[in-house]
């Protein structure tokens, strides 16, 4: 099942499938939910997982998030759309609020079954289903975040936008005099 597959270097040190097995047994997993880009590696990480006496968990191929030209958005290098960097990192570092960030990942990801955009974490989890995974990939939306977020904030308590003011400002004060 293995032959012409590496899974670890010369040196022994294990590579992404091997260690991502692993991790996914040690740690109990039992059901995985990734982008649709590693339905060509799971073939192999079930091989590998069962070799080693476990039980694959479930795995579920979601709908990726394009750029609007249909290019993948990659999570560690991030993209530059003339906005800010598309990473949660940068998102977050932008101001938007992770409230904001998650619904609006949750809505290009799946139907809630709701005309209601604006959803919190709780009823994302309280309503979503595998079932309603979208077939097709999504493309980022910097307008609708930029609503959403909005809509986020303007909902946020007086004290839950201060607290976020402030945690802003003391970063953007902290990078000004590292500089």
């Amino acid at each position: 099942e293995f032959e012409g597959r590496v899974i670890a270097r010369a040196d022994g040190s294990a590579l992404y499938h091997l260690s991502t097995a692993v991790d996914d047994m040690d740690d109990r997993i039992t059901h995985v939910l990734r982008g649709r880009d590693h339905l060509s590696n799971t073939e192999l990480q079930q091989s590998i997982i069962r070799a080693l006496g476990g039980e694959p968990p479930v795995y579920v191929h979601a709908p990726l998030l394009t750029l609007p030209d249909g290019a993948k958005i990659s999570k560690r290098e991030g993209h530059q759309t003339g906005g800010p960097d598309l990473t949660i990192a940068g998102l977050r570092a932008a101001g938007f609020p992770a409230t904001a960030i998650l619904n609006a990942l949750a809505l290009s990801l799946a139907d809630f079954g709701v005309d209601e955009v604006m959803l919190t974490p709780h009823a994302i989890a309280e309503r979503f289903d595998l079932a309603r995974l979208h077939s097709a990939d999504s493309h980022y939306d910097a307008d609708k975040l930029q609503w959403i977020s909005g809509r986020h904030i303007r909902e946020m308590s007086d004290r839950q936008l201060s607290d976020a003011l402030r945690e802003r400002l003391t970063k953007e004060l902290k990078l000004t005099a590292e500089q």
